[in-house]
This record gives structure tokens, sequence and C-alpha cells, in this order.
């Protein structure tokens, strides 16, 4: 029961929605130029457009598809479920990039946000055939961002991509023990969202 009930807080913490905010905080707090050159008042500027409509606009619209019955929870368990909140939350990721992409900020910023567009619509399109782990891959996501900064500046991140690359298992683990997934779910969705991202930011 514990067990069950850490699995869930965990997967809370770590919802694939919260993940773009989360990237953009750790692009602006690792150290490199960024960290320097955008003042703290365009920082907030950005952590709001973002977290305005990369979770609270997904979140409300995946409200609103439950209170209409075109799907059954939150959670939503199965694939058929997940397509048109997904299909919505790509659509408002790709209006944060658009945004973004207008103001006068580190080009690395879009790309982070452009590769979560783009995890966003290959775990679409697998989810057409396949239930893939959406958990697995933001933090995948995550941990490929990071990675590719480090290499990008030329920053040794070393202990915070093993912190992330822990909190990744734990959110695989979590998956797991709630049935969410299986073994094979939780490893492509990771490695999914740690591939495109890291193609995106190092092939660009």
């Amino acid at each position: 029961m514990i067990q069950t009930r850490l699995a869930t807080v965990i997967s809370y913490l770590f919802h694939p929605l919260l993940m773009p905010t989360i990237g953009t905080f750790l692009i602006f707090n690792i150290g490199g130029y960024i960290a320097f050159t955008v003042t703290p008042t365009v920082k907030y500027m950005v952590y709001g457009i973002v977290f305005l409509n990369t979770f609270i606009f997904p979140s409300m619209a995946s409200y609103y598809l439950l209170k209409k019955g075109y799907i059954n929870s939150t959670g939503m368990a199965t694939i058929q479920e997940r397509r048109i909140p997904m299909a919505l939350t790509a659509v408002f990721y790709f209006f944060t990039y658009y945004i973004l992409r207008k103001a006068t900020l580190p080009p690395v910023l879009f790309l982070v946000i452009l590769g979560a567009t783009l995890s966003v619509l290959l775990t679409l399109i697998i989810t057409l055939v396949w239930k893939i782990s959406a958990h697995m891959v933001g933090v995948g996501g995550i941990v490929g961002a990071v990675i590719g900064l480090s290499v990008m500046f030329s920053v040794n991140l070393q202990l915070l991509i093993m912190a992330l690359i822990l909190v990744a298992g734990l959110v695989g683990y979590s998956r797991l023990k709630l049935n969410a997934h299986s073994h094979l779910q939780v490893y492509v969705g990771f490695l999914l969202g740690l591939s495109s991202m890291l193609l995106l930011i190092l092939g660009v």
C-alpha cells in the first residue's frame, strides 16, 4: 500500500506536462551564457508562458474531455483515450514554441520546447497502435536536454545527469508499480524522449 502511494506521488510530481517547465528552469540555471544573459524578469515571464501553455491549458483540455465523456479518467488508461489529449497537447506545445520564437531569447530554449513538441507528436503516432509511457518520454527528454546542453556549453553536469537518471528510474518504477505500463513501454518511452531531444539539440 505504501509503495503504491509512493508510486502515485512520483507519477504526479513528474507528470509529463510538467517536463517543459522543469526543462526551462534547468536551462536558465545550469550555467553557460544563458544564466547571465537573461534577466530575472524575462525568466519569470518565460516560466509563466511555458507553465501556462504546456501544463495549465492541456490540463484544462483533459478536464473538459473528461466531463464530456471523451476520456474515462485523467490517467487515460487506454490508447484510444490518449489520442485526442495528446493531439491537443502537441498543439499547445507548438504554440508555446511559436510565442517564444518571436521573443529575443537564446535559441537553445526554442530547441528544447521544439524537442518536447516533437516528442509529443512521436508519442501520439506510436499511441495510434501501442501504449508507450508518456511519463518516460518526458523524463527521458529532460535527461537528453541536460546531456545536450552539457555538450553544447561544455559544462560539467555529471552529477545532475546522474541525479536525473535516478529520477528516471524512480518514475519508471512508479509506472510499473501502478501497472500502467509494461517494461518495454517504459524503456522505449525513455529512449524516445532521450534520443529526440539529443538529436534536436546536437543536430541543429
